[in-house]
């Protein structure tokens, strides 16, 4: 995308950055439990996808798959070096980025997420439930959620950072899912919240940050001098 996409983002405490990418509907609000336990040991970077909480609105037919993941990677190209928090399509998008810039990853936090379609008529199906959900809510921006190929679902062998995968196991529609992503992403840990749905982080957002912090500490990413930024 040639021009900026206009993204509002909070960005707080310093250290290692975490990207924290919302789903579908939400906003950048639904990471402040899981921000105010972290941000002390790291820069806490959540933001709102285009169209969502104070992020712009843009032309009805400019939302989409592309526009989400260029929305993903101007908030992450800021930075030599991330981890990336994600849930539901934030989740989707973070696996998509951690595929096309291993260099760049120090490790994935994947919460009730699905890897996409492989078989045409299930995305068919997504998309045009995704569709009908929009028109009848008059949320235009929630088409950020339709997908258009298999290719995170293709490559999340090639996931080679520190990963771990969270669900809830209330949230039914996204355990299979989560099952999928844990035989195919190498080395990845995952782990089942008891008596959580799919709005987990906003639910359980201390279980998750004691998860995450507990998962970076083992893998040596809490503490130490932050990375350079990049021109913004």
């Amino acid at each position: 995308m040639s021009q900026p996409i206009d993204l509002h983002t909070v960005v707080t405490g310093s250290g290692l950055p975490i990207i924290l990418s919302h789903g579908v509907g939400s906003d950048a609000t639904v990471w402040e439990e899981l921000t105010a336990a972290l941000d002390h040991s790291f820069e806490m970077v959540a933001w709102d996808q285009p169209g969502h909480g104070q992020s712009a609105k843009v032309a009805d037919d400019a939302y989409g798959p592309s526009l989400a993941y260029a929305a993903l990677c101007q908030v992450a190209d800021a930075y030599d070096r991330v981890i990336l928090v994600g849930h539901s399509l934030g989740g989707y998008l973070s696996a998509r980025y951690a595929i096309d810039n291993p260099t760049k990853m120090a490790a994935l936090g994947l919460i009730a997420t699905g890897p996409g379609f492989r078989s045409p008529d299930a995305r068919e199906k997504w998309n045009r439930d995704v569709t009908r959900g929009a028109e009848k809510q008059g949320r235009p921006e929630t088409l950020v959620g339709l997908h258009q190929d298999s290719y995170v679902m293709d490559h999340l062998a090639d996931i080679a950072c520190p990963a771990i995968v969270m669900v809830g196991s209330l949230d039914a529609a996204f355990v299979g899912a989560t099952d999928y992503i844990e035989r195919k992403v190498p080395g990845i840990e995952r782990v089942t919240i008891d008596d959580a749905d799919h709005m987990v982080p906003a639910t359980h957002a201390d279980t998750i940050a004691k998860l995450l912090l507990d998962f970076l500490s083992r893998h040596q990413l809490v503490g130490g001098p932050p990375p350079r930024h990049r021109a913004r």
